[in-house]
């Protein structure tokens, strides 16, 4: 089974653990907007997560929760 990389998924001890190693922690940010009634709103931030999680893979580190952002949804612009 492969080990987490997910900070949310670690219990406590390990999140310690890995700390204490220097782990290096990735923050995922990105645009929760429309992209058009086929797609999710979500979608730049299940982005930013996938990116964070295959390098973080790569290095030993660790992905923090994402923070979503957004300003002002233009629906009619088809952009966020």
């Amino acid at each position: 089974m492969r080990e987490t990389v997910m900070m949310a998924d670690l219990s406590w001890t390990h999140f310690a653990e890995k700390v204490s190693e220097n782990a290096t922690v990735f923050i995922p940010v990105g645009a929760i907007e429309q992209h058009g009634p086929y797609m999710w709103l979500g979608v730049d931030v299940i982005i930013a997560k996938a990116i964070c999680g295959g390098v973080t893979r790569n290095i030993g580190g660790l992905v923090a929760p994402a923070i979503p952002y957004c300003y002002k949804s233009q629906p009619r612009s088809g952009g966020g």
